[in-house]
């Protein structure tokens, strides 16, 4: 809700009645990132290479980006 907040306020700011979002990135810390379908094989091996996050009773923290790109009509 709040990326398309900030969406909003950037028409809004261009004094555009609308946008279109063009494209959505979310990237989340220890992923991998993909990789074209000859690597998949790799991309196997290194995933078993990757350790797990450590969890702990209690609180965690996890931070997550989303950005974008949004279309502003002329």
């Amino acid at each position: 809700m709040k990326y398309r907040n900030q969406a909003n306020l950037i028409a809004q700011g261009f004094q555009v009645p609308s946008y279109k979002i063009l494209e959505t990135r979310i990237n989340m810390p220890n992923t991998i990132s993909p990789r074209p379908m000859y690597a998949r094989s790799k991309m196997a091996m290194m995933a078993s290479d990757i350790a797990a996050p450590t969890v702990k009773a209690g609180q965690s923290k996890l931070n997550i980006t989303i950005s974008g790109t949004i279309l502003l009509p002329n």
